[in-house]
């Protein structure tokens, strides 16, 4: 199965557990959270799937913004960088002092690492204020390969999927029936889901030409890794209006 690394949610007392590195950010009304996870390339039962961050495996990032009744998530690839970072980090655990800044905590760097994957994924600003307007990078990253919406009812009809539409598809058209399965699995009211997959992964897919069988279990632990990821984010935001 899909497979990553947990990070503790900020103020956490307990062990980290799970498999989803995260980092939270707590603002006014809006929270949101970040996931990396690791789709192996092979069965996990193969020693060399021991390393999540291997390189035959596929490393994504999840943002996740959490409204009220309402999630906006974003997947995409994460940069090779950052996955040989975390891979480094998981390998030493606690010994790789070298890997983390002085007076910074493990999950501080991790929460560091996450954040210039989205950075440059262009889900973030940059921060250098000092930069001129004209000067800034322009993102490197897709709001959607493919986009949808889909809505579950507190009762929905259990012989159909939630309500959903397709914001912006191909014609794979994968977004739409996974947010719909998302939104049903998780009891989501309303879920925004976004999609900026590789081509390797949806572009060859169609009614006509179905996809790989490798490539559709490779569709499936993404799903289930973005469902895993989904349930961190919202365990950390429940935690943290617990705290507050």
């Amino acid at each position: 199965m899909a497979s990553s690394l947990l990070s503790r949610p900020p103020g956490s007392t307990g062990p980290a557990s799970g498999l989803v590195s995260e980092e939270t950010k707590l603002q006014p009304q809006i929270q949101t959270t970040t996931h990396l996870i690791s789709i192996p390339a092979r069965s996990p039962a193969t020693p060399a799937e021991q390393d999540p961050f291997a390189p035959q495996n596929s490393q994504f990032v999840v943002n996740i913004i959490h409204l009220r009744d309402s999630l906006a998530v974003w997947v995409g690839s994460a940069p090779r960088d950052v996955v040989e970072r975390a891979r480094r980090k998981a390998r030493l655990a606690r010994t790789a002092a070298a890997a983390v800044e002085p007076g910074e905590d493990e999950d501080d760097a991790l929460d560091r690492e996450l954040a210039d994957a989205m950075r440059r994924a262009g889900r973030l600003e940059e921060s250098n204020e000092s930069e001129a307007p004209s000067q800034n990078k322009q993102p490197c990253g897709s709001l959607a390969t493919e986009w949808a919406v889909a809505m579950s009812l507190p009762i929905q009809n259990a012989s159909g999927p939630p309500l959903g539409s397709s914001l912006f598809r191909t014609n794979a058209d994968v977004a739409l029936p996974m947010s719909q399965r998302l939104a049903a699995r998780i009891s989501i009211p309303q879920l925004f889901l976004s999609l900026d997959l590789p081509p390797s992964l949806i572009s060859h897919a169609t009614a006509m030409m179905p996809a790989p069988p490798e490539r559709t279990k490779k569709m499936m632990l993404l799903e289930r890794g973005i469902a895993d990821a989904i349930r961190a984010g919202m365990r950390a935001v429940e935690e943290g209006k617990a705290k507050s």
